[in-house]
């Protein structure tokens, strides 16, 4: 496997290249046709790349995002604003940037390494998604059924 290193002080980043991740093992993500709109990235200004703090989020509404506090949390840590991307990964999609208006976070959510009890917030954009599929509930209890879920990044 190709890997390229870079050093950022304490740390050594391995970079893989696009045939195998970095565990090894072959890489069979592929671009979808259409991109999932629901799925988006959640970082800040600065951290704004692909070595920057970031994570993932899910669009449960016109501008309505559900994802997880410790990553709502990240423009706290940087003193920055929030920014959501959609749309960055599918054949021909051009990413839309979305600023974030307001946070939500759950009002028991205490962070503790490895264990984040009631880590879920909501975040506002201040632009609505024009190109989501609005969320609704499962009809019926979804217990022992097998599920698939899309990440980031969508493809």
């Amino acid at each position: 496997m190709k890997r390229n290193s870079q050093n950022t002080g304490n740390i050594v980043l391995d970079i893989c290249d696009n045939l195998e991740n970095c565990a090894g093992t072959p890489d069979t993500r592929h671009k979808l046709e259409r991109t999932d709109f629901n799925v988006v990235r959640v970082t800040c200004e600065t951290e704004d790349g692909i070595y920057g703090d970031w994570g993932t989020g899910t669009v449960i509404g016109p501008n309505k995002i559900l994802t997880a506090a410790h990553v709502a949390n990240i423009g706290r840590y940087h003193q920055q604003p929030l920014i959501v991307y959609a749309g960055e990964h599918g054949v021909g999609s051009v990413p839309k940037k979305y600023t974030v208006s307001s946070i939500k976070i759950h009002p028991s959510y205490r962070f503790s390494p490895g264990h984040p009890k009631h880590d879920l917030a909501v975040l506002t954009t201040n632009e609505t998604f024009t190109q989501y599929k609005p969320f609704s509930r499962a009809p019926k209890p979804l217990d022992n059924t097998r599920l698939i879920w899309t990440g980031y990044p969508s493809d």
